[in-house]
């Protein structure tokens, strides 16, 4: 009798699931389905970065930590994703993340505490203007924007795209990243929605500190989705949260690390923030972390 063959499967992004995949190749007749989390700690070197992908050494010792974050969240559904994405990426257990929020809420979830109404927002990572048209579908206005995109091809496409469908308020667009300070950075551009920061990118960038730039600016919503850079921008705008205490939606999916160490530096600052977890796509990607302020 013919063993039944192996499939490995190569897709590793947002919009299909893995779990899917891996039925429909098994009622194809494959025996064995190899998925990238299972493959990628032997090839970790060679593939590089990719999202939130790791090895054990990624949560060798971070135990406590991950307990600490488990204790911050403000609800039960946060709890069960938090945990149901750990077991997700641990053990490649795909029954976990059966239940997703709908991609068309992020950063504007109906099932989390909303923001106050008339917005003055940072969008770090603009891409596009996706996150501003989002929020305005779902009722906020924004009474003023600061867009910050710093691949050119992108922000040509934001500028363009702004000039027709501009917030309600005023608009500023920045042609630059957003870090801990105020320099030039390497950059890997003209990937779309995945140019980031990058020590290996053939280009550099201007990026700024949020608290350089947005002096007492009285800013009540910070979104970032800057590709792995949340951390960095965060530490740049810590005066600007401490003074201010604007709402947070920020990505968590870039690293694994990110899923537990950015909420415990949120919590560290101590401004009473209500933290929620929520995920908006498939395999464990977009998910945001909402600090939402008491």
């Amino acid at each position: 009798m013919l063993e039944k063959p192996i499939a490995m499967i190569g897709v590793f992004n947002y919009a299909v699931s893995i779990r899917d995949l891996i039925k429909t190749l098994g009622a194809s007749g494959f025996g064995t389905v190899l998925t990238p989390m299972d493959f990628y700690p032997q090839l970790s070197r060679e593939l590089g970065w990719r999202y939130w992908l790791g090895t054990s050494q990624d949560y060798d010792g971070a135990m406590p930590f991950i307990e600490k974050a488990f204790a911050l969240w403000g609800d039960d559904e946060s709890r069960r994703l938090f945990l149901e994405t750990l077991l997700y990426r641990l053990e490649s257990n795909l029954e976990f993340l059966t239940m997703i929020s709908s991609g068309d809420c992020q950063y504007a979830d109906p099932t989390v505490p909303r923001y106050d109404t008339n917005l003055l927002m940072v969008d770090g990572g603009a891409y596009l203007g996706d996150a501003s048209r989002c929020l305005a579908r779902h009722g906020y206005r924004i009474d003023h924007l600061f867009a910050f995109e710093p691949d050119l091809a992108n922000f040509r496409q934001l500028s363009t795209g702004m000039s027709k469908t501009a917030p309600d308020g005023g608009i500023s667009l920045w042609p630059c990243g957003i870090s801990s300070q105020t320099c030039h950075l390497k950059f890997s551009e003209g990937k779309q929605a995945g140019s980031r920061l990058s020590e290996t990118g053939t280009s550099t960038v201007p990026v700024v500190s949020l608290d350089d730039v947005l002096i007492n600016e009285p800013v009540n919503l910070i979104k970032l989705d800057i590709e792995g850079a949340e951390v960095d921008a965060l530490k740049g705008a810590r005066g600007l949260i401490e003074k201010f205490r604007p709402n947070l939606a920020i990505c968590l999916y870039h690293f694994p690390g990110h899923l537990w160490s950015i909420p415990l530096w949120v919590r560290e600052l101590d401004l009473g923030y209500r933290l929620y977890y929520r995920v908006h796509q498939h395999n464990s990607f977009d998910g945001v972390l909402y600090a939402i302020r008491g």
